[in-house]
């Protein structure tokens, strides 16, 4: 007779596959803020290597800034419907 096997849970390459599609998107996102912001005060990304360096590391770190900000405005509006809708924990890490 053959050994029954049980499930262990879920298949860790899946939640792998998973987390690396979350960074994705977060990227893509954080690559959007920063992009907006620099919009907003009238450049591009291909504009900041036409820029003294300092000026461009300078609004880059602005940029950067603000995309963090946003990101973590995002997160924390997730969190708070998961938590409203009761659909239990849900990790951004």
């Amino acid at each position: 007779m053959a050994a029954r096997v049980e499930p262990t849970g879920p298949d860790p390459g899946v939640l792998s596959m998973a987390g690396e599609r979350m960074e994705e998107i977060h990227a893509q996102l954080e690559k959007h803020y920063i992009e907006a912001y620099l919009r907003d005060k009238g450049y591009t990304l291909a504009d900041l290597a036409r820029l003294p360096a300092s000026e461009a590391e300078r609004l880059m770190a602005e940029a950067s800034s603000y995309a963090s900000l946003r990101l973590a405005e995002s997160e924390m509006k997730s969190r708070l419907v998961h938590e409203l809708h009761g659909v239990g924990e849900h990790r951004f890490d």
